[in-house]
């Protein structure tokens, strides 16, 4: 995912912190890993599996981003962790052969196109908004004082990935939460991941509880989508577009 900023777009000011600044200690995500049994591959069904798709939409002010954009940095990089080597264990399990794991397509050279019948990745769209009026004395913000509308949305793609082309996308959910806050003063950067301004804390464990359940969510769909029968039904399909001259 990179060290760049997630919550691109807004330019940082210089950090002014009030009197009294406290960090508490924020846990790591937990995500449950499976073991599933081993299943003879269908060498006939070679997938590649992508990295989650994510897309971070923020209309928060410069004050909130410095507050919670290390912590939402690790969540997504633990969720696409998380999320690529489970559905990988899953679809060996049944049978299908995994040829290898990508950041994206665009990091598969075209013989790994070739040889792959389809490419899977989730797409994961977390969009803050925030709703807040602050109490300002001469220059200086006293306090800030509102809610963070969070909402996330989430689908499963697979794709052919020599021509591109789409072969079904399954709309899994719309997640919508809002969550008060209430901090006097500045906000400071959060330099650890573990570590988020007493004053806000519960609003980024309320961001690491949605993301652990879309996490959940996207293996459920998977169990529910992903059979070899479907894909072996499917192959021929996806041979004629492999067939088709785009390159």
């Amino acid at each position: 995912m990179g060290k760049k900023s997630l919550l691109s777009g807004i330019v940082m000011l210089s950090l002014l912190t009030g009197c009294g600044t406290s960090f508490v200690s924020v846990s790591p995500l937990e995500l449950k890993k499976v073991n599933y049994p081993v299943t003879d591959t269908n060498k006939d069904l070679a997938f590649a599996i992508a990295k989650p798709q994510f897309v971070i939409k923020t209309k928060i002010s410069t004050d909130l981003s410095r507050g919670l954009d290390t912590r939402l940095q690790y969540d997504v990089n633990e969720i696409a962790c998380h999320l690529t080597g489970e559905i990988q264990k899953m679809l060996v399990s049944r049978g299908i052969d995994v040829t290898e794991t990508f950041e994206s397509k665009n990091d598969m050279t075209f013989t790994q196109k070739r040889e792959t019948t389809a490419l899977l990745y989730p797409v994961i769209t977390i969009e803050l908004q925030q709703h807040t009026n602050s109490r300002v004395a001469g220059r200086v913000v006293e306090n800030t004082s509102g809610e963070i509308q969070v909402k996330a949305t989430t689908k499963l793609v697979m794709l052919e990935p020599l021509s591109g082309e789409k072969i079904w996308i399954k709309n899994i959910s719309n997640k919508k939460q809002s969550v008060t806050i209430n901090y006097p003063g500045y906000l400071r950067q959060n330099s650890s991941p573990f570590q988020v301004q007493d004053t806000i804390v519960q609003v980024a464990k309320n961001i690491d509880n949605l993301l652990m359940k879309i996490d959940n969510e996207i293996l459920k769909n998977v169990d529910k989508f992903v059979t070899k029968e479907e894909f072996v039904f499917l192959n021929d399909d996806i041979k004629k577009l492999k067939n088709i001259k785009r390159y």
